[in-house]
């Protein structure tokens, strides 16, 4: 997981909205890094984390959202990976 950009951190705090954060398991090995066409027969999994609301939370600023947000899908993917080996 790379880092984040901050436009989408910013406009969620600029406009008090939430994030949904969605994490695609499984796309490496359907779609590697530099191909150009996926693996046939491939199936990718998509695991809907649940909603942050930074306001609930005290994130006010984009940094400390950002770092969050990449937290959280950080475990789901080290997680799901720690399950298939």
């Amino acid at each position: 997981l790379g880092p984040f950009k901050a436009g989408a951190f910013s406009l969620a705090l600029d406009l008090e909205l939430p994030l949904q954060p969605i994490v695609m398991l499984n796309a490496v090995e359907i779609l590697g890094k530099r191909s150009l066409f996926p693996k046939v027969g491939g199936v990718i999994e998509v695991q809907v984390l649940p909603l942050i609301d930074p306001q609930k939370m005290g994130l006010t600023d984009k940094t400390s959202l950002s770092q969050y947000v990449w937290e959280q899908m950080n475990a789901a993917l080290v997680s799901y990976w720690q399950q298939r080996s």
